[in-house]
């Protein structure tokens, strides 16, 4: 309701941005930039939850403790979609929207689907883009085309920056508990127990298609966050971090010393430290710690 008011009396720039509530950015951000943040569906069995809306991370931990069926989450449908593009466009001269790899959900397809009906409706430019990423990775997409808009670059440009960008943003998310994974089917439960008896943490990313992939195993949280910090501080001997995101499920304390530590390799301050999207955090688990990154060259 507030974005709703903004768009038509208040808005700041131009060109409308969007997204889904698996990016993760701090909500001061969020308001600052006028970010137009739909939210996914979260289920635990029978009650159905706005992700961010009518559910926050913190009790949604809560529940994935409690609960004993797993949380299941569904895409954003194509008619919320045509709702809101036809809402910005009477104001807006273009929109851009930014979403969670079309990897884990369809929602990129329904809102291209309400994009590609309602440019045509309004004769205006309606960019919708695959992140092939998502949580604090595609908060930093967000942010930085955020930042574009506000330094007054045109749509078209905005948009060819994106392309770049998502090739140079990466995630590592350390994982404490394998249970969660296990839980959710994302490990089978012969592998799940043979790695939990040997006392495995394993590191999970995302490869250029948006898709999760393996990083890394070691034998302790401590040491899967100091394998991602030796390969940022690697990568980062070659290339500049552009900006960071500190991202925790129910674990505050291990996100400050995580963003502590990357202060020191960076010698700058995280954009946002935030509990991370239940769309990873799900699996990942409760006590898990995510480290997101924009590159530049």
């Amino acid at each position: 309701m507030i974005r709703q008011q903004e768009t038509a009396t208040k808005r700041k720039w131009n060109i409308a941005l969007v997204t889904d509530s698996s990016c993760d950015l701090s909500q001061e951000l969020i308001d600052f930039y006028q970010i137009n943040v739909v939210p996914l569906n979260l289920n635990f069995a029978d009650n159905h939850f706005l992700d961010k809306v009518t559910i926050k991370p913190d009790r949604f931990y809560d529940m994935l403790e409690s609960e004993t069926e797993f949380p299941k989450t569904s895409q954003i449908n194509e008619q919320t979609f045509t709702n809101l593009y036809s809402h910005l466009a009477s104001h807006y001269d273009a929109i851009i929207a930014i979403h969670l790899t079309g990897q884990f959900s369809g929602t990129f397809a329904n809102s291209a689907k309400a994009g590609k009906r309602i440019s045509k409706e309004f004769d205006k430019p309606i960019y919708v883009i695959d992140s092939k990423n998502l949580s604090g990775a595609l908060g930093l997409l967000v942010l930085k085309a955020a930042k574009s808009i506000e330094a007054g670059q045109r749509v078209d440009a905005v948009v060819r920056t994106l392309a770049d960008d998502i090739m140079q943003t990466k995630i590592f998310v350390s994982v404490r508990d394998l249970k969660y994974m296990i839980k959710g089917g994302r490990v089978s439960k012969p592998k799940g127990f043979i790695a939990s008896l040997l006392g495995f943490n394993p590191v999970i990313s995302m490869d250029g298609q948006g898709k999760s992939l393996l990083f890394g195993n070691t034998f302790s949280q401590r040491a899967s966050l100091k394998k991602v910090m030796g390969h940022i501080a690697k990568i980062s001997r070659q290339k500049t971090v552009w900006n960071y995101i500190v991202l925790h499920a129910h674990n505050p304390e291990g996100a400050e010393e995580t963003a502590k530590k990357m202060v020191l390799l960076t010698g700058k301050n995280a954009a946002s430290i935030v509990d991370i999207s239940p769309v990873i955090g799900m699996h990942a688990g409760s006590g898990a710690i995510a480290i997101s990154l924009l590159l530049t060259n």
